[in-house]
């Protein structure tokens, strides 16, 4: 589910989301608003507003009027479960903290008593040249049977700013809206369909209107009574019988501006804090870069210690063997101390000689090597050994004789 679908859901009074979903059909009520029937659902859930059952509309296809559950009294919950608008502002203003100190050391001293002129200098005014969305808005809107007309040929965007008002009540939107679009220009910002953008950052601003007085168990119906609710971020500002909405617009948009500022400041710290985990991480990775290359330099001069170990101790067998040479020299067994001087020579890692009998392959530690297996006969291979080590001897006197009638018939030579 994406946030703009919240945002759509949220900014819709409870009263008026009961009405819609047990007016019209879930589907064709997510088509219109371009949300999922899902996000209905959850929506209504988490606010405490009945869904009507699978079989609802058949019964009503049908004929039958069946029962429609009262809207009962609502108690929020947490944040996040009452429909809330999702990342409208998540570092919420503590009672602590100053809003107005915040801005200052964000934006820089005297932010403040710009942003206060510019709410102060808000004058709304009925006539008012309005911007082309406002004033479309305006015009789409300027009946009831125009707005039906509108609501049956289109389909309702998430980029418009309110949701199935009374036509009486668009053209005070829009002054409002224009007046404060132009106080946000003054402070270097932009208004357009989409919502306010301030100090770099997008605030959304929302309204709706409260359906007239109805009995309980009574299903709400499209009686609205003029009274408008606006909703920036988390902040609502509504109309009272003796309080009109066009009052709080200077403190409104006061705080439009410190909820931008507080996305700004949010924006700012998460930046710094991936700034410092990147800087923790690449340092983290030269330390272990240079942790791994120490090791490998360590693990390199082990090796060619123990290398240098086991040709020592290959020298000391050769060392061995020439003393035991000369030993045999002393004796007068001259042959065989020459004998052992070759294999001691074969042997030592300095020397490295070749041998007529062990050649180049010499052993790592000057070790004698090993012995070589001898080849295992078979037994077809031993009878044959036994057949043909028989001795021949001297040939038949009959063959003899034969041999002397070919050559004397045949004139056979040899």
């Amino acid at each position: 589910m994406s946030m703009s679908e919240l945002e759509v859901l949220a900014h819709i009074d409870r009263e008026m989301l009961y009405s819609f979903v047990w007016g019209i059909p879930a589907e064709i009520l997510a088509e219109r608003m371009r949300v999922s029937v899902v996000s209905i659902e959850r929506s209504c859930a988490n606010r405490g507003i009945p869904f009507p059952g699978e079989g609802y509309w058949m019964k009503v296809a049908a004929g039958v009027k069946p029962a429609i559950p009262p809207l009962t009294k609502h108690r929020p919950g947490p944040r996040g479960t009452t429909g809330t608008v999702e990342g409208a502002v998540s570092n919420a203003k503590a009672k602590e903290e100053d809003p107005f100190r915040v801005i200052n050391e964000l934006l820089g001293a005297g932010t403040v008593d710009l942003i206060v002129s510019a709410a102060k200098a808000i004058v709304i005014d009925p006539n008012a040249e309005l911007r082309p969305h406002l004033s479309w808005q305006r015009d789409v809107c300027s009946s009831e049977r125009a707005l039906q007309r509108w609501l049956s040929e289109n389909e309702l965007s998430c980029r418009h700013l309110w949701y199935y008002p009374s036509p009486g009540s668009v053209a005070r939107m829009c002054a409002i809206l224009e007046a404060m679009g132009r106080a946000a220009e003054s402070l270097g910002g932009s208004y357009d369909e989409g919502g306010f953008d301030i100090f770099g950052e997008r605030v959304h601003v929302g309204f709706s209107e409260h359906l007239g007085k109805y009995r309980k168990g009574q299903t709400p119906s499209r009686a609205y009574n003029g009274l408008l609710t606006m909703y920036i971020g988390t902040d609502v500002y509504k109309d009272f019988r003796k309080k009109t909405l066009e009052r709080d617009i200077p403190r409104a948009f006061v705080n439009l501006c410190v909820n931008a500022a507080y996305q700004a400041k949010d924006r700012r710290d998460a930046l710094e804090a991936l700034i410092e985990t990147r800087a923790r991480y690449a340092s983290r990775q030269a330390s272990i870069a240079a942790e791994n290359e120490r090791r490998k330099s360590f693990n390199r001069e082990a090796d060619r210690y123990a290398e240098a170990l086991r040709l020592a101790n290959a020298h000391d067998r050769a060392e061995s063997l020439r003393r035991y040479a000369r030993a045999l020299e002393g004796a007068g067994r001259s042959d065989e101390a020459a004998w052992v001087l070759a294999k001691a020579d074969w042997a030592d890692p300095v020397t490295h000689s070749h041998d007529m009998v062990f050649g180049d392959d010499h052993t790592s530690d000057g070790s004698a090597p090993a012995r070589k297996p001898q080849i295992p006969y078979e037994s077809k291979g031993m009878e044959a050994d036994g057949y043909f080590g028989q001795p021949i001897g001297d040939p038949s006197p009959t063959l003899e004789a034969f041999r002397n009638i070919l050559r004397e018939h045949r004139n056979l030579e040899g």
